[in-house]
């Protein structure tokens, strides 16, 4: 199987190494650009771009490769990025330059990220192309094996481009990685990646609604079929937003306020990536079976907000540097927070599958991803503003308005619901 799906784990990987490359790279750059006092709200409208390109994008992709093919639409796709990462390393050639009042080398970044997004959107066409080259036994192993290929890639690119960024080279050292990467799989992907929708299975025509994917209450109420899902939806719709608002304000609180550079950043990234992969082999399948999966979710959303609130005065009371006590305080409170992001997604997939009946889990986990790149492309910006304003006071912000549906779920479950 690894070998059937090497084209395809290769672009999954490269997707996301793309995208967390930037990680500790992006706030720099744009401190460089327009100095500290605008930048986290500026940094946030970088993140949100792409993220809204993406979510834009990849409906549209998904129903041309429907009628195309998926091949041809993975190789433009891998083309863009392609074209992005020259777009991103040009930015070096207009730094003193301004365009309408705007550092014209901020646009080109801006730019970048707006062809990476659209681009970005080929993940629904390579889930298409897995789901097609494997039999029903075979998805939920395939699957499986491109998630982890996405943690893995997530361990490594936010490192990668710290340390790229950091050389002499800076922005230009981080667009060349990035592209000699892009460029072997896209290589790749033309010699051993082959079609997987033979012509007689494609759509005749394209078919695509905006108004059909922007009716996204009409997509929720699939949620609102079971009592105990309508209930924790709430809940969940606030850990879409306040995870995308805490993942852009840590890294301002890294850069920013800790004062670390980008290697620093990339490397304290990675390790809190690597409690990720930690929680999910270890930890997740253990409390979800011993506690069933809606006190799971309960508690692992009671463990970001806590997480979130004693974040604040880990600099008020030990300081802005990253000395030793710091450093294990700040992994310690990144693992209560990480615990809960990775089990709360967890646990809330399982209970759809669980409560739900069987024909409608594929419309359900779709909605469930929608809300996140939902998230993802509004909160950004929001979050960058927040920083900027009231810098890492923010965090006792999000944890206390993740606690307000934390207690209406707790107020309102069942016993029985419980149990479940």
């Amino acid at each position: 199987m690894m070998k059937k799906l090497a084209p395809i784990l290769a672009l999954s990987f490269v997707n996301i190494l793309g995208y967390s490359l930037l990680i500790p790279v992006l706030p720099e750059v744009v401190d460089d650009l327009v100095g500290v006092g605008t930048s986290g709200t500026i940094y946030g409208l970088l993140l949100s771009s792409y993220a809204l390109c993406q979510f834009f994008a990849a409906p549209v992709m998904g129903s041309l490769s429907d009628h195309f093919g998926r091949r041809p639409l993975l190789l433009v796709s891998q083309l863009g990025t392609l074209l992005s990462w020259v777009v991103f390393g040009s930015a070096v050639l207009f730094v003193n330059d301004t365009w309408m009042g705007i550092n014209a080398a901020l646009l080109v970044v801006g730019f970048s990220r707006i062809i990476d997004g659209i681009t970005g959107g080929n993940i629904s066409v390579a889930q298409a192309w897995i789901s097609d080259m494997t039999t029903p036994q075979e998805k939920t192993k395939a699957f499986g094996i491109e998630g982890a290929v996405f943690g893995s890639g997530f361990l490594i690119g936010p490192l990668l481009g710290g340390v790229s960024y950091s050389t002499s080279y800076g922005l230009l050292g981080t667009a060349m990685v990035a592209f000699v990467i892009s460029l072997f799989t896209l290589l790749f992907l033309y010699f051993r990646l082959p079609e997987s929708l033979p012509p007689r299975e494609r759509e005749e025509e394209v078919e695509f609604s905006w108004r059909k994917e922007f009716r996204m209450l009409d997509k929720v109420g699939v949620f609102f079929k079971e009592k105990c899902l309508k209930k924790l939806m709430p809940l969940r719709l606030s850990l879409a937003f306040l995870f995308v608002c805490f993942t852009t304000s840590i890294i301002l609180l890294l850069q920013r306020d800790y004062a670390l550079d980008p290697s620093q950043v990339g490397l304290v990234i990675s390790f809190i990536g690597f409690f990720s992969v930690f929680n999910q082999a270890f930890i997740v399948p253990k409390v979800a079976e011993k506690m069933g999966l809606v006190k799971t979710f309960m508690i692992s959303i009671l463990a970001i907000a806590v997480g979130l609130i004693t974040l604040t005065p880990l600099p008020v009371f030990f300081g802005t540097e990253f000395d030793a006590i710091t450093t294990v305080l700040f992994f310690a409170n990144a693992f209560i927070v990480n615990f809960g992001i990775t089990t709360s997604m967890t646990t809330f997939r399982s209970l759809i599958t669980t409560l739900l009946p069987p024909q409608n889990h594929g419309a359900a986990t779709g909605v469930d991803q929608s809300i996140s790149s939902l998230g993802q492309a509004i909160t950004p910006v929001l979050a960058g503003l927040m920083y900027d304003l009231f810098s890492f006071w923010t965090f006792i912000l999000y944890g206390s308005l993740l606690l307000i549906p934390w207690f209406f779920a707790r107020l309102t479950l069942s016993k029985k619901e419980e149990q479940v």
